[in-house]
C-alpha cells in the first residue's frame, strides 16, 4: 500500500530530460535571418520509463531533425518541451512505467530544392 501512495511523488522527483544539440553540419541560427522564409514545425516524443528515471537523458540532434524535414538551413529556432495531457494520461495509466515527453521545434528555414520536386 505504501508504494501506491508514493508513486505520485516519483513523478515529481523524476529527472528525465531531452537535450537538444547541433553538431554544426547544418547552419542553425537562433536569431532570425532575412532569407529564411519557409516556416516549419517538428513534433516529436521521447519515451521514458519507470517514472522518467530510465534513461536519464535523451539527445535530439537539431541538424538531423531539420534535415529530415527537408531544410538545409534554419533560423529563429524555438524549442518547447513538455509533458502534455496525453503524456500524463499515459504515465498515470501505466502507473509510471511509461512516461513520455513531447517536444516541438519551430522556426524558419531554407528548403532543400530536391525535396520540392
Amino acid at each position: 500500500m505504501s508504494l501506491l501512495k508514493a508513486w505520485p511523488f516519483l513523478f515529481i522527483i523524476s529527472c528525465s530530460s531531452v537535450r537538444f544539440t547541433s553538431d554544426g553540419s547544418l547552419p542553425v541560427f537562433i536569431s532570425p535571418q532575412p532569407e529564411h522564409t519557409d516556416s516549419f514545425q517538428i513534433i516529436g516524443k521521447k519515451p521514458f520509463y519507470f517514472f522518467g528515471l530510465i534513461p536519464p537523458e535523451f539527445e535530439v540532434s537539431l541538424d538531423s531533425q531539420i534535415r529530415e524535414a527537408g531544410y538545409y538551413s534554419a533560423a529563429n529556432i524555438k524549442i518547447q518541451q513538455e509533458r502534455n495531457s496525453h503524456d500524463w494520461l499515459m504515465a498515470v495509466l501505466s502507473f509510471g512505467l511509461y512516461a513520455p515527453i513531447s517536444y516541438e521545434v519551430t522556426g524558419f528555414g531554407l528548403k532543400d530544392s530536391e525535396s520540392q520536386l
